[in-house]
């Protein structure tokens, strides 16, 4: 049988229609059935030697389904691709262990940054983006109102017209006077006096270190956010956008929905399996080559794992190993220190947060 497939190759080896014959054969016929290397190696990439070979090799990768001619890539989740990422340590630069921490939900890679707020800096960081911020100066003026601010005239011990004592407020002093409704309106047209009172008034101590914490928590959130997007784009550039998708299945008879996340790799897809056959092939024949035989011979009789990596891995599997040994997995460096604007955009949801 190996002679006869040898005589179909030789004959057909400079035919762009040299793979017809493989449309006519029993998927039963084992024996017969050439391997996608072998194909590969003889035709290289043609519309004919690309749809034998994808249905070959196509069915044996279990993250990988076929839609026509595209080809889709499937993972549960993001937590699958952490091992496309460099395993080793790198500063500043997004490795297999930050990744997987993101990517499974596991914080504990993350250490926050503390005390960025200098006790003398409190109004130029911190207040000035309070008064700038209509959302968390709100908060700020809600809070105020409702912990320090009392009526004007409020006498705790005068008795209403029912002879009642009025229900009890909290009178404070700040800057010399009681902080009333009537104090309270004149303090708000001003807010860099607001602000100072914050600042200065000891009566607003836990006021101030609130606002320092919400700062340092929308800090550290858009420093962890440029982390997610470093890796996430990173992703992307290799495997192109993602989208969701469901299907039922049934198990023990029961429909369950699973959910993927899937990405169109139609064209990574073959560089990946042809740099495999490549690879595979040049390292196989580099030792122990029989040199009366050809080169086909030689493949596949002396280096039967090069004939279809789906036997041994899944796509994912296979392009961490391909990535590896170009050098090139996955090691985006990333923005340590956020910027301004991305502090700003989760500040007011840490001041409610917070207070």
């Amino acid at each position: 049988m190996k002679d006869l497939i040898r005589k179909i190759l030789k004959e057909n080896i400079d035919s762009q229609d040299g793979l017809e014959w493989a449309d006519n054969l029993d998927d039963n016929d084992i024996d017969f059935k050439m391997s996608a290397g072998l194909v590969y190696h003889i035709f290289g990439l043609t519309e004919a030697s690309e749809k034998y070979i994808l249905k070959e090799i196509g069915k044996g990768f279990r993250d990988i389904k076929v839609e026509g001619d595209q080809i889709i890539f499937r993972v549960s989740d993001w937590c699958d691709l952490s091992k496309l990422f460099y395993t080793g340590e790198s500063q500043g630069y997004v490795n297999e262990y930050i990744a997987k921490s993101m990517f499974c939900g596991d914080d504990d890679w993350w250490r926050d940054y503390n005390d960025l707020v200098p006790r003398n800096q409190w109004q130029e960081i911190v207040w000035e983006l309070v008064k700038n911020d209509e959302k968390a100066l709100e908060y700020v003026l809600d809070y105020i109102k409702k912990n320090y601010v009392s009526s004007v005239g409020y006498n705790p011990k005068q008795l209403d017209i029912f002879g009642e004592l009025p229900k009890k407020q909290n009178v404070v002093t700040v800057d010399g006077r009681v902080l009333d409704t009537e104090f309270f309106n004149e303090i708000i047209q001003d807010k860099n006096y607001l602000g100072k009172l914050i600042n200065d008034e000891y009566t607003f101590e836990d006021l101030k270190k609130e606002l320092k914490w919400a700062y340092e928590d929308a800090y550290n959130t858009a420093a962890r956010d440029q982390v997610w997007v470093a890796a996430k784009n990173a992703v992307t550039n290799l495997l192109g956008e993602s989208n969701w998708t469901n299907e039922q299945v049934n198990i023990n008879g029961n429909p369950v929905t699973r959910h993927y996340l899937e990405f169109n790799v139609t064209n990574l897809f073959w560089e990946i399996v042809t740099n495999f056959f490549d690879n595979c092939w040049e390292n196989c024949l580099r030792y122990g080559r029989n040199s009366d035989e050809d080169d086909y011979e030689a493949l596949q009789d002396e280096c039967p794992d090069c004939l279809d990596p789906s036997g041994d891995y899944d796509f994912l599997d296979l392009t961490k190993v391909m990535l590896d040994e170009s050098s090139d997995l996955l090691n985006p460096r990333f923005q340590e220190w956020p910027d301004d604007d991305d502090i700003e955009a989760n500040f007011s949801e840490s001041v409610s947060n917070r207070i």
